[in-house]
């Protein structure tokens, strides 16, 4: 026989009526605005010692130019005194922009003083820092007093000039020997700057940057020297000598300085208070053939003498400079 199949239980009264679906409530999303193009950023210049360089350069002359430009306007004839305070131009300038805007100098050398080179790097030549640098500054100094010497003896020999009494030059030139540390004071403000500061900011060897800066440093001095000339303290023929004959001082100048490896000798060399033309009787009323012969003859010596002890490539002295880093 077949068992009765089990009775099935009663359905519960949930399962008879079940309950109805509750739906959340999501707020509403509000509407995303559009999203505008963004226009392209315009590419910056790199920052490069190439612009530092050019930026101090043009900075410099831009202010003497305007110093100058007051003068004219005043009618008011160069000051001695403006001339201590115009040589640290260049160094007010570098400052500021060292300080201000530090990444046009790339990696260089951090501090102010080895900028400046106001101290002897490390890794030039083993002798005494502090003799060895009195010693090369002397040397430069005597190298300048040498060639204005020579330069105004040839030139006398030749006819050019005439120059003073034996007696009056001798006592003259140790008379202004002890100025010269003076006159340091206000050329180190120039000196800082053109055979330390800017030589850091340049690649190619010495050459290369030494005729860089001395173009600009013969730039640097053309608003003075005009002023000069427009005020009536300066024949034109006087001015346009005395200012390319910058071009071979300023080589001579770099040459120490990077010789050396530091500033020093170039501020005391530049400091040296007169030349062939003070050695003249009457340098003033000379005419444009005397000033030019003495010109070409001073020119002649510093370029030798910068041949002479301008550094080699490599060399432990430092001066191996490198060509506009861009």
């Amino acid at each position: 026989m077949t068992a009765a199949p089990a009775s099935r239980p009663a359905p519960s009264a949930v399962e008879s009526h079940p309950q109805p679906t509750v739906v959340p409530q999501v707020p509403p999303v509000p509407p995303v605005p559009p999203v505008l193009p963004v226009p392209p950023v315009p590419p910056q210049p790199a920052a490069t010692p190439g612009r530092a360089f050019a930026l101090i350069v043009g900075a410099s002359i831009a202010v003497l130019t305007a110093v100058c430009g007051v003068l004219l306007i005043l009618d008011v004839s160069v000051p001695s005194w403006a001339l201590v305070i115009g040589r640290w131009i260049p160094a007010f300038v570098a400052l500021v922009v060292l300080l201000r805007m530090p990444v046009l100098h790339g990696t260089g050398w951090g501090t102010l003083a080895s900028w400046w080179g106001l101290r002897r790097r490390r890794g030039a030549e083993d002798r005494p820092r502090f003799i060895g640098t009195v010693v090369a500054s002397a040397g430069a100094a005597a190298g300048v007093i040498v060639i204005a010497v020579v330069t105004a003896a040839l030139a006398a020999t030749v006819g050019a000039i005439e120059l003073q009494a034996t007696g009056v030059l001798v006592m003259g030139v140790l008379a202004m020997l002890p100025l010269t540390l003076v006159f340091a004071v206000s050329t180190l403000g120039e000196e800082v700057v053109w055979r330390s500061h800017l030589p850091r900011l340049v690649d190619g060897g010495f050459w290369p940057s030494a005729c860089l800066i001395a173009a600009a440093w013969t730039a640097f001095h053309v608003p003075l020297h005009l002023t000069y000339v427009l005020q009536g303290d300066m024949p034109a023929s006087h001015a346009t000598a005395l200012t390319l004959g910058l071009l071979p001082l300023s080589l001579f100048l770099s040459a120490a300085a990077a010789r050396w490896g530091n500033v020093w000798p170039a501020v005391i060399a530049h400091a040296v208070p007169f030349s062939a033309l003070t050695l003249a009787t009457d340098a003033p009323a000379l005419d444009a053939a005397g000033v030019w012969t003495v010109t070409g003859i001073s020119a002649a010596l510093f370029l030798s003498a910068s041949m002479a002890i301008a550094p080699v490539q490599g060399d432990g002295g430092g001066g191996a400079h490198r060509g506009i880093r861009r």
